[in-house]
């Protein structure tokens, strides 16, 4: 049987209600994200979550706590986001990542996906290509 859950950024922000934009404000959620995954993950949880990962110090953290971990990396142009965004962030006034905020790239992602001119259900495929074989025991 498997057991995922999917975290999306902007839902976990709404549960925790104080989940700020500074840089510090942004570590600490990246954190509370990180542990909530864990906690799932020890309890035999598949945990997806989908954030931007901003900080090397949070990858690592996951990579040393969270039983198989797996970093996917996302690759998307300033333009391709703007092009994207459904929901008007770009055009906003308050700092954006990959604009006005510094973001640590991946080290060494598990998988690098450019988003370019692909669907979501493209790039989903390409991910579980990748990770989703019984055999490999990537994912529960």
């Amino acid at each position: 049987e498997f057991r995922r859950v999917l975290f999306r950024s902007d839902e976990l922000r709404l549960v925790y209600g104080d989940a700020g934009y500074s840089s510090d404000e942004r570590k600490r959620t990246a954190f509370r994200n990180a542990r909530l995954c864990q906690l799932l993950s020890h309890q035999g949880f598949t945990v997806v979550c989908s954030t931007i990962s901003l900080f090397h110090e949070v990858q690592a953290w996951n990579r040393d706590h969270i039983p198989l971990y797996r970093e996917i990396y996302l690759e998307a142009s300033l333009e391709e986001l703007q092009r994207r965004d459904t929901r008007g962030v770009y055009s906003a006034a308050h700092s954006v990542v990959g604009r006005d905020l510094h973001v640590e790239l991946p080290v060494a992602p598990d998988l690098t996906l450019s988003v370019t001119q692909r669907t979501p259900s493209e790039l989903l495929n390409d991910v579980l290509a990748k990770f989703e074989e019984p055999e490999d025991g990537l994912l529960r």
